[in-house]
């Protein structure tokens, strides 16, 4: 290209008679075209890509890294609010526990009994009743569904004594008549003996703690006084132990309140000779309150 420049010019100073000329003037064009071209690169090319190669790395660099920390940041409290919580939950499910234990064995307090000296019931006797009613008492205690409370002889205390004369209550403390009874066994299985009435104090004790409660009748106008063994006071269970057999007396069951109960399906004592609610066996008796507030024994 620049040879056949080269000729044009000499061709055209030839004319004029000149041809040193055209080379002079082909000298002075070339470093024109030389800066233009070395510009035209440096302005072009070098500045472009300097200008969008380079900060376009350095800002996504710069801007996928932040993303990144608040990424992490953000993650390692949402593990920490998720992880710290479930320590105090387990504590508060745990923690109760105990206590509920504690109050249950509190609640389950012995009968304390005593022979008080002048009932004619020897030590030996007096120990083979209470083994006989420990024995027999559990069932009662399963059939109300209530805790069962041990009976222990002691010198010291008592809930129920052991005396010469006939039953009375005082201070919270129940007195059993022994006069004329026979200690252990009845002869005839009709007779009260000392181990019947003792039963008959400790039952009471088990079903109604503090022995004032009153059961209401509500098909009824009459109040009974609340007692396992009254209604059923004339039948009588013999107990055998290791030093022999011993006298107690039948109970009732909770269905016997109930006046909805089915006679079909409910058990309303423990021999099962009641067929219906509140009803009385022969031999047995009950203390009532009727609507004019005047309370008095029936007897069957």
């Amino acid at each position: 290209m620049a040879d056949l420049q080269m000729e044009k010019l000499v061709g055209k100073f030839r004319k004029v008679g000149n041809p040193a000329g055209a080379q002079s003037v082909f000298k002075s064009m070339q470093p024109a075209q030389t800066q233009t071209a070395q510009s035209a690169q440096i302005q072009t090319a070098q500045p472009a890509q300097i200008q969008t190669a380079q900060p376009a790395q350095t800002q996504t660099a710069q801007s996928t890294q932040p993303a990144q920390t608040q990424t992490a940041q953000s993650t390692q409290p949402a593990q920490t609010q998720t992880v710290r919580p479930a320590q105090p939950a387990q504590t508060q499910i745990t923690q109760p526990v105990q206590p509920r234990a504690s109050r249950v064995r509190l609640a389950v307090k012995p009968l304390y009994v005593r022979n008080f000296g002048k009932s004619g019931v020897s030590d030996h006797e007096f120990t083979l009743m209470v083994a006989a009613i420990n024995k027999f008492l559990p069932l009662v205690a399963q059939a109300w569904n209530v805790p069962m409370r041990p009976v222990i002889i002691s010198e010291d205390k008592a809930d129920v004594i052991l005396i010469g004369d006939d039953s009375k209550c005082e201070n919270g403390i129940c007195a059993v008549g022994c006069a004329g009874l026979n200690p252990l066994v009845s002869p005839d299985c009709r007779v009260d003996t000392v181990s019947c009435r003792l039963f008959h104090k400790l039952s009471d004790r088990i079903v109604d703690e503090f022995s004032c409660a009153w059961w209401m009748d509500e098909g009824g106008t009459k109040c009974y006084k609340a007692s396992a063994w009254s209604p059923v006071a004339g039948n009588r269970i013999v107990v055998s132990s290791a030093g022999g057999k011993i006298t107690l007396c039948d109970f009732i069951y909770p269905g016997w309140l109930d006046r909805k109960s089915d006679p079909a399906d409910t058990q309303y004592n423990f021999t099962n000779t009641l067929s219906t609610p509140f009803s009385v066996d022969n031999g047995g008796r009950v203390f009532v309150m009727d609507d004019n507030l005047r309370a008095h024994w029936e007897n069957y």
